[in-house]
């Protein structure tokens, strides 16, 4: 967890500094000779994907850390004993019992990864086109103020509905009619 202290920024560049084709990944992979030649994986979508895994991972981990550590692990054992195989006892009781924080962690994710900028810009170049990145580029570079502001209400209302779509579908009431409670 200590890496996430630092300020986000800084850990984007990093990883700019670890992918870019004299960064420690390709060093490293030349140096055991498993690559003849570096990898390019800055400035493409493979580096976007990373940088918005790393940066929103704990995102979603602690939501359902803090969900799982609260399952009673007699659910479990119980589930075991009456004869479920360990993956069925997963699904019936751990996946079902932790959908709350599969839940807040979804949009906990969602919500700062829609209109994500800087990892786009700073990983994937010129070449990675994303909502925020659009409106961003309407603000600054175009001076398209009126498009821009459109754009993110549009982005607003299009994602207050689907969060409340997403909520009425496996939100709170969803996980208590299946649980039973």
């Amino acid at each position: 967890m200590v890496p996430f202290w630092v300020n986000y920024l800084i850990r984007t560049f990093a990883w700019k500094l670890l992918i870019s084709e004299n960064g420690v990944l390709n060093k490293f992979l030349l140096s055991i000779h498993l690559i003849q030649e570096p990898l390019k994986l800055l400035y493409t979508e493979t580096a976007v994907i990373i940088g918005l895994i790393y940066s929103y991972t704990p995102m979603m981990v602690l939501p359902l850390y803090a969900t799982i550590s609260k399952i009673d692990d007699r659910f479990t054992e119980a589930a075991l004993d009456l004869g479920a195989s360990r993956i069925r006892a997963f699904f019936d009781i751990t996946f079902r019992l932790s959908l709350t924080g599969i839940f807040a962690g979804t949009i906990l994710v969602f919500i700062p990864a829609l209109g994500s900028f800087a990892i786009p810009a700073i990983l994937g170049g010129t070449n990675s086109l994303m909502i925020g990145n659009t409106i961003e580029s309407q603000f600054i570079e175009i001076g398209n103020w009126n498009f821009g502001s459109a754009f993110t209400l549009a982005l607003a209302a299009i994602s207050l509905a689907m969060i409340f779509l997403y909520s009425r579908l496996f939100g709170l009431d969803y996980v208590y009619k299946n649980q039973g409670i």
